[in-house]
């Protein structure tokens, strides 16, 4: 117990000289380099979490914003399409699941060209290491697979999308074509809602993460603050580096000591 007690007094009078020490004074301690190390290092450290901090607040409000700007035009096309309702439920239902297929399609897609582009390294680091051509050759028709199969499923997806622009999109003179458009316009504005809120979650996601790690470096340099505040009050002890602010810890440690 005194032990711990005697370190935490030698902490104290490390900040203490940290606090009250004159330039010059400071200067001549062979240990306070290592406390200023220390200190710079907790400073840059919380001013970059700050930053990335501030850049989650930032997507929050670009995403907010988007929403806000958005609203009166969603409420305009909303009663449009509510005005022509007969006509809208038309195409509703047609393309409300044609577009769940396109977007499961490209979710696939996605996935899939992952695959294909780690494939594609593995096969390269293959020619570069492999000596059997049997290998290299099988990997590489695997390769040209892959590709067909992108390939089908990207005209696939063409077609859909191509499809899903006839249903909404009025004929010449048709009768509540103001009503499609206007539906129209809100699945766009789904579409839209959808593609910045995913990418303000990668965003975050990725500030998040790099606040983690951040903190955890936050954590042993508070550590290394502790050492280095620890030295400083043993260097000032020992060396009987006097300050009025030192006398009541100074008695404390010669009394533990």
């Amino acid at each position: 117990m005194s032990r711990k007690k005697l370190d935490e007094l030698f902490i104290q009078l490390g900040d203490l000289a940290r606090e009250h020490l004159l330039d010059e004074d400071a200067n001549q301690l062979q240990t306070m380099p290592a406390l200023w190390a220390a200190e710079e290092r907790i400073v840059a450290l919380e001013e970059e979490i700050a930053s990335l901090e501030n850049g989650i607040n930032e997507e929050d409000a670009e995403y907010s914003g988007f929403l806000e700007r958005h609203l009166a035009e969603k409420t305009e096309n909303e009663e449009i399409a509510k005005k022509w309702k007969k006509t809208v439920q038309g195409v509703e239902s047609r393309s409300r699941e044609l577009k769940k297929k396109i977007a499961t399609a490209k979710g696939t897609m996605r996935y899939e060209r992952n695959n294909f582009k780690a494939a594609e390294a593995k096969h390269t680091d293959l020619e570069m290491t492999q000596t059997d051509d049997r290998k290299i050759a099988l990997s590489k028709e695997n390769l040209k697979k892959m590709r067909l199969q992108l390939m089908k499923k990207t005209r696939d997806i063409d077609e859909m999308e191509r499809l899903f622009k006839n249903i909404l999109t009025p004929k010449p003179g048709q009768i509540g074509a103001q009503g499609i458009l206007a539906y129209k316009r809100l699945l766009e504005m789904e579409d839209e809602q959808e593609e910045l809120k995913q990418k303000v979650d990668e965003k975050i996601k990725e500030y998040s993460k790099k606040i983690g790690v951040l903190e955890e470096e936050l954590k042993e340099a508070d550590f290394d603050l502790e050492d280095a505040l620890y030295e400083v009050g043993v260097e000032c002890y020992e060396g009987h580096v006097e300050h009025p602010s030192f006398a009541a810890v100074v008695a404390k440690i010669e009394k533990l000591s």
